[in-house]
């Protein structure tokens, strides 16, 4: 048995559409410093229908707010992308605009693949606090402790 997200969100047919309206609400629900970027999850981002409409909002945001991270979760392995249905010519542009690639399904019956997200996930919230902390100290120069 496999666990998922979202379930109202697999029929392309399901939901209110993504107008350029929605997208501009989006992106300016960004521009409070108090947010630090923008997480992409289920139904699938990365299935090829979703692409097309993915890419330019994606880089949309990546250049309207570059100092803010880009976290997109998807069902299938990262390796994935590179050949085969999950590869589209839209997919290199997502992956070079996300600073997180997560994989949020699991089996149910193997707790080590969440675990393992967890870890994966765990050590990119490291990482990205500790970038900040990088940029806020250089922005700033040197803090006496």
């Amino acid at each position: 048995m496999r666990a998922a997200f979202n379930y109202e969100a697999w029929d392309f047919k399901s939901g209110g559409e993504f107008t350029p309206e929605v997208e501009q609400e989006i992106i300016d629900s960004l521009a409070p410093v108090y947010i630090n970027g923008l997480s992409i999850l289920g139904g699938e981002p990365f299935e090829p229908e979703n692409q097309e409409g993915l890419v330019e909002f994606v880089e949309k945001v990546r250049a309207t707010y570059p100092q803010k991270s880009i976290w997109m979760y998807s069902g299938t392995h990262l390796g994935s992308m590179t050949e085969g249905k999950w590869h589209t010519e839209y997919t290199d542009r997502i992956l070079s605009c996300i600073d997180v690639f997560g994989r949020w399904s699991m089996d149910s019956e193997s707790p080590r693949y969440y675990l393992a997200f967890l870890e994966v996930l765990l050590i990119n919230v490291l990482l990205m606090s500790l970038k900040h902390s990088l940029q806020e100290r250089l922005r700033f120069g040197p803090m006496d402790l």
